[in-house]
Protein backbone atom coordinates (compact mmCIF):
# COMPACT_ATOMS: atom_id res chain seq x y z
CA UNK A 1 0.00 0.00 0.00
CA UNK A 2 0.98 3.34 -0.85
CA UNK A 3 -0.14 6.84 0.52
CA UNK A 4 -0.04 9.99 -1.48
CA UNK A 5 -1.25 13.19 -2.52
CA UNK A 6 -3.82 12.62 -5.08
CA UNK A 7 -2.66 14.06 -8.42
CA UNK A 8 -5.00 16.25 -10.09
CA UNK A 9 -6.60 13.81 -12.56
CA UNK A 10 -7.54 12.03 -9.89
CA UNK A 11 -10.30 14.25 -8.30
CA UNK A 12 -12.95 12.41 -9.54
CA UNK A 13 -12.28 9.06 -8.27
CA UNK A 14 -11.65 10.58 -4.88
CA UNK A 15 -15.07 12.11 -4.79
CA UNK A 16 -16.40 8.72 -6.40
CA UNK A 17 -14.97 7.08 -3.38
CA UNK A 18 -16.39 9.36 -1.04
CA UNK A 19 -19.27 9.53 -2.61
CA UNK A 20 -19.47 5.36 -2.51
CA UNK A 21 -18.96 5.77 0.92
CA UNK A 22 -20.62 8.50 2.62
CA UNK A 23 -23.62 8.81 0.74
CA UNK A 24 -24.25 5.15 -1.17
CA UNK A 25 -23.13 3.25 2.26
CA UNK A 26 -24.10 5.63 4.99
CA UNK A 27 -27.17 7.39 3.40
CA UNK A 28 -25.43 11.49 3.85
CA UNK A 29 -27.04 14.03 1.58
CA UNK A 30 -25.01 13.85 -1.63
CA UNK A 31 -24.50 17.51 -1.11
CA UNK A 32 -22.68 16.94 2.20
CA UNK A 33 -20.42 15.00 0.43
CA UNK A 34 -18.01 18.04 -1.33
CA UNK A 35 -17.75 20.98 0.38
CA UNK A 36 -16.01 24.25 -0.28
CA UNK A 37 -12.64 23.14 1.74
CA UNK A 38 -12.30 20.22 -1.25
CA UNK A 39 -10.52 23.16 -3.55
CA UNK A 40 -8.35 24.34 -1.16
CA UNK A 41 -7.26 20.81 0.75
CA UNK A 42 -4.31 18.39 -0.07
CA UNK A 43 -6.01 15.14 -0.49
CA UNK A 44 -4.71 12.27 0.60
CA UNK A 45 -4.88 8.62 -1.65
CA UNK A 46 -4.57 5.30 -0.15
CA UNK A 47 -3.25 3.15 -3.26
CA UNK A 48 -2.97 -0.82 -3.87
CA UNK A 49 -1.88 -2.05 -6.96
CA UNK A 50 -2.35 0.98 -8.51
CA UNK A 51 -6.09 1.38 -7.11
CA UNK A 52 -7.54 4.20 -5.07
CA UNK A 53 -8.70 2.37 -1.50
CA UNK A 54 -8.86 5.08 1.07
CA UNK A 55 -8.72 8.77 0.85
CA UNK A 56 -8.48 11.67 3.21
CA UNK A 57 -8.11 15.56 3.45
CA UNK A 58 -6.12 17.83 4.93
CA UNK A 59 -7.63 21.28 5.92
CA UNK A 60 -5.01 24.16 6.88
CA UNK A 61 -6.45 25.79 10.19
CA UNK A 62 -6.11 28.59 12.80
CA UNK A 63 -3.73 28.44 15.36
CA UNK A 64 -1.53 25.77 14.63
CA UNK A 65 -4.40 23.32 13.72
CA UNK A 66 -4.32 20.71 10.73
CA UNK A 67 -8.13 19.18 10.18
CA UNK A 68 -8.44 15.78 8.98
CA UNK A 69 -11.81 15.22 6.72
CA UNK A 70 -13.21 12.66 4.48
CA UNK A 71 -11.13 9.96 5.66
CA UNK A 72 -12.94 6.96 3.73
CA UNK A 73 -12.01 3.40 2.98
CA UNK A 74 -13.52 1.23 0.35
CA UNK A 75 -15.31 -1.31 2.38
CA UNK A 76 -13.67 -4.99 1.03
CA UNK A 77 -9.95 -2.90 2.05
CA UNK A 78 -11.45 -2.36 5.76
CA UNK A 79 -9.47 -4.34 8.72
CA UNK A 80 -5.98 -4.19 6.40
CA UNK A 81 -4.32 -0.78 8.36
CA UNK A 82 -5.77 1.62 5.20
CA UNK A 83 -7.24 4.31 7.61
CA UNK A 84 -4.20 3.79 9.84
CA UNK A 85 -1.55 4.60 7.22
CA UNK A 86 -3.21 7.31 6.04
CA UNK A 87 -3.72 8.76 9.97
CA UNK A 88 0.13 8.19 10.51
CA UNK A 89 0.88 9.98 7.24
CA UNK A 90 -1.48 13.03 7.82
CA UNK A 91 0.27 13.50 11.21
CA UNK A 92 3.80 13.27 9.90
CA UNK A 93 2.27 15.84 7.32
CA UNK A 94 1.33 18.15 10.22
CA UNK A 95 4.38 17.98 12.14
CA UNK A 96 6.24 18.59 9.05
CA UNK A 97 3.97 21.56 8.06
CA UNK A 98 4.52 23.07 11.48
CA UNK A 99 1.11 22.24 13.04
CA UNK A 100 0.97 20.85 16.30
CA UNK A 101 -2.79 19.30 16.58
CA UNK A 102 -4.62 17.40 14.07
CA UNK A 103 -8.34 17.58 14.96
CA UNK A 104 -11.47 15.59 12.91
CA UNK A 105 -15.17 14.95 13.35
CA UNK A 106 -15.67 10.82 14.55
CA UNK A 107 -18.83 9.35 13.88
CA UNK A 108 -19.44 7.39 17.08
CA UNK A 109 -18.90 3.97 15.04
CA UNK A 110 -15.00 4.98 14.31
CA UNK A 111 -14.10 6.88 17.77
CA UNK A 112 -12.11 3.36 18.73
CA UNK A 113 -10.16 3.40 15.21
CA UNK A 114 -9.12 7.05 16.20
CA UNK A 115 -8.18 6.38 19.72
CA UNK A 116 -5.96 3.66 18.29
CA UNK A 117 -4.51 6.23 17.07
CA UNK A 118 -3.32 8.25 19.89
CA UNK A 119 -6.60 10.67 19.43
CA UNK A 120 -8.33 11.93 22.52
CA UNK A 121 -11.64 12.53 22.25
CA UNK A 122 -12.73 16.76 23.27
CA UNK A 123 -16.35 16.54 22.73
CA UNK A 124 -19.60 16.90 20.51
CA UNK A 125 -20.24 18.87 17.30
CA UNK A 126 -23.43 18.77 14.95
CA UNK A 127 -21.65 18.24 11.46
CA UNK A 128 -23.97 17.83 8.42
CA UNK A 129 -26.49 17.06 10.78
CA UNK A 130 -24.75 14.34 12.44
CA UNK A 131 -23.53 14.13 16.23
CA UNK A 132 -19.70 13.58 15.65
CA UNK A 133 -16.35 13.56 18.49
CA UNK A 134 -14.35 16.02 18.55
CA UNK A 135 -11.22 14.52 18.50
CA UNK A 136 -7.13 15.87 18.58
CA UNK A 137 -3.82 14.47 18.05
CA UNK A 138 -0.73 16.48 19.57
CA UNK A 139 1.78 15.92 17.18
CA UNK A 140 3.98 18.77 18.42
Amino acid sequence: MTIREARPDERDAVLALRHAVFVDEQGIAAAAAIDEDDARCTHLVATQAEEIVGVCRLVPGKAGRLRLGYLAVLPWARGRGVATALLTDAAARALAGGFSTVVLYSRPGTVALYERNGYVRQGTRVVIGLEHHVMELRVA
